[in-house]
């Protein structure tokens, strides 16, 4: 959300009106044809408005989030944008006579991070044999410090799916993507206004047997301890302790 933009997800082919889809096109060749591109591919990113079709960005690439390596490539038949991209810079003419609709839609969906330290991964390999599943691609691991979704780079999980339809194939996305679940570490810093919290967890059966006690804590005198120890206070020593919670999330 504002003010950040992240992209979350693709679908080919467009499902645009075709009027709309025919003004991108316009939009699109002029502006390569401006910027005088004509020995490379272009990725060409447009917003369509209220007010019509507008530029947002171009680039002399190939697309990237799986565009190019998986979704045309799944949703066309005839084409190999690398092979084609490689062509174009050697000054080659690719043969598009043969290119058609598959009659397949692809989609790619990503798992935006949260914030905190990864614990644990499950449910990429069962992701991976699912059916209508093309890719599954996990770029974090377990140790990894997350920094929360302010950007594209912070997605680190994607799943591409295809179907007979859009719906088909988003519908494929979705499912495997809850199959995912990224457990999160984060540490949270305490207050003196946490201590009633704090003392029911040190007062359950099992915190209380496994630090060597046979009944939970004084109350009065164990909050003397804590208040000494709430991250409000300052370190002045390096022995001094401080107690923090430990926060898992689901992704």
């Amino acid at each position: 959300g504002a003010p950040h933009f992240i992209e979350i997800g693709h679908c080919q082919p467009s499902t645009l009106d075709k009027n709309i889809q025919e003004e991108i096109r316009a939009i699109a060749k002029q502006a390569v044809l401006a910027v005088g591109l004509v020995n490379s591919v272009a990725h060409v990113e447009v917003k369509v408005t209220s007010e019509g079709v507008k530029m947002v960005e171009l680039g002399a690439r190939l697309g990237g989030d799986c565009i190019s390596s998986y979704l045309i490539d799944n949703s066309i038949l005839g084409i190999d944008m690398t092979k084609a991209a490689i062509k174009i810079a050697l000054g080659e003419k690719n043969d598009i006579s043969q290119y058609c609709f598959s009659g397949d839609s692809s989609v790619v969906k990503f798992i935006l991070d949260e914030v905190g330290e990864v614990a644990e991964i499950s449910g990429i390999n069962e992701v991976a044999s699912m059916d209508g599943v093309i890719k599954v691609l996990c770029t974090t691991k377990v140790g990894d410090k997350l920094s929360g979704n302010s950007e594209n780079a912070s997605r680190h999980i994607y799943v591409v799916a295809r179907g007979k339809t859009r719906e088909e194939a988003e519908y494929i996305c979705d499912k495997a993507l809850n199959k995912i679940k990224i457990m999160n570490v984060k540490l949270v810093e305490t207050t003196s206004g946490d201590y009633e919290e704090y003392y029911k967890i040190r007062s359950t059966p099992g915190d209380v047997y496994w630090n060597g006690y046979s009944a939970p804590p004084d109350k009065e005198q164990f909050k003397k301890i804590f208040l000494d120890r709430t991250c409000e206070q300052k370190f002045d020593k390096v022995e001094d302790r401080r107690i923090y919670f430990i926060n898992y999330q689901d992704t």
